[in-house]
């Protein structure tokens, strides 16, 4: 790995000094009389080494992952409620804004349940999915354990549809228009 690294970072650098003596041309220009050609060189190659550090750093860490995300495909902010199995209890969680074109990351670890419970509404409060099990949702962000009166808890009830992700560890839903 380190190996790999370190020739990657040599390649890059290697590419980068290509371009070195068109930027130390530039650089001049800027600087004709008042920059010491030294302290302008320093610069220059001080940058052209920070690049592929920074890039070797980007590559190590990698992307940000999301477990289970949920993408809208439609040309309305949704407001998206989940649902899964906890400790042997149900509960609800909720509100996750998802914008027109955009994905919003919901459950930030690997997926334990096989079967997400998802709520989907518009900003006027419209169901925008049709689902058949019935939960309990807040008005603002919530955490609801139990699927039991919610009515009598000061909760609303709402249909979730069942999303099915075959046991895996990460999984994206694409909501779209009917």
């Amino acid at each position: 790995m380190k190996r790999i690294i370190f020739v990657m970072g040599q390649e890059l650098y290697g590419a980068m000094r290509e371009f070195m003596p068109m930027s130390t041309e530039i650089a001049r220009a800027r600087c004709r009389y008042r920059c010491p050609r030294k302290r302008l060189l320093r610069r220059v190659y001080d940058r052209m080494l920070l690049l592929p550090a920074s890039l070797v750093l980007f590559v190590l860490n990698g992307p940000a992952r999301a477990e289970f995300s949920v993408c809208n495909q439609s040309l309305d902010v949704l407001n998206v409620a989940i649902g899964y199995e906890e400790d042997g209890e149900f509960q609800t969680e909720g509100w996750w804004s998802v914008g027109a074109n955009r994905c919003a990351e919901v459950i930030r670890e690997p997926l334990k349940n096989r079967y997400i419970y998802v709520y989907a509404e518009d900003v006027f409060g419209q169901p925008v999915t049709e689902g058949s099990i019935p939960t309990c949702i807040g008005a603002k962000r919530f955490l609801i354990r139990g699927t039991k009166d919610c009515w009598l808890r000061g909760h609303k009830q709402a249909d979730f549809f069942e999303v099915d992700t075959r046991e895996q560890e990460r999984w994206t839903l694409f909501l779209k228009n009917n």
